[in-house]
C-alpha cells in the first residue's frame, strides 16, 4: 500500500506541474474578467438558490439529529447544541454566505457586474459546500 501511496502520489505531482504548465498558458480568471451582466445575473441567482437549498437541508437534518438525540437521552442536549461554538460559527457562515450571495445577485445589473464580488461568492460558496464534512463529523461526534 505504500508504493501505492508513493506512485499515485507522484502520479499526482506530475498531473498537477502539467496543469499548471497549462494555466501559466491562459488565463485561468479570464471568464470572470469576460462575463456580461445577463451571465453574471444568471450565475449569483444560480448560486444563491443553490446555497440558499443547501443552508435549508443542513438546517433540518441538524435539527432532525437534535431532536432524535433529545429525545434519546436529555432535553439538556438541545441547549448544549446551540451554546456550542463551532456549530453555531458554522451555521452564522452560512447565513453570511446566503447574504453575501443575494446581495451580489441583487448589485447585478446591465450597467455594472461586480466581477470580483461574483468570484467571491464562488469561493465562498465552494467553500461552503465543502465544509460539510468537517461539519457532520463534528456533530456525529457531538450527538
Amino acid at each position: 500500500t505504500t508504493i501505492l501511496g508513493m506512485a499515485l502520489a507522484f502520479d499526482l505531482t506530475a498531473q498537477a506541474r502539467d496543469a499548471l504548465r497549462v494555466l501559466g498558458d491562459s488565463r485561468p480568471l479570464e471568464p470572470f474578467r469576460m462575463i456580461n451582466s445577463t451571465a453574471a445575473r444568471s450565475l449569483a441567482n444560480n448560486i444563491a438558490v443553490a446555497l440558499a437549498t443547501y443552508t435549508t437541508l443542513l438546517y433540518t437534518v441538524s435539527i432532525i439529529m437534535v431532536q432524535i438525540s433529545v429525545s434519546r437521552y436529555l432535553p439538556h442536549v438541545s441547549s448544549l447544541f446551540f451554546q456550542d461554538t463551532r456549530i453555531s460559527i458554522f451555521l452564522q457562515a452560512l447565513i453570511v454566505n446566503n447574504v453575501f450571495v443575494m446581495l451580489v445577485s441583487y448589485s447585478t445589473s446591465a450597467l455594472y457586474v461586480p466581477r470580483t464580488a461574483l468570484l467571491l461568492a464562488c469561493i465562498l460558496a465552494s467553500f461552503t459546500i465543502l465544509a460539510i464534512i468537517p461539519f457532520f463529523m463534528h456533530l456525529f461526534n457531538f450527538l
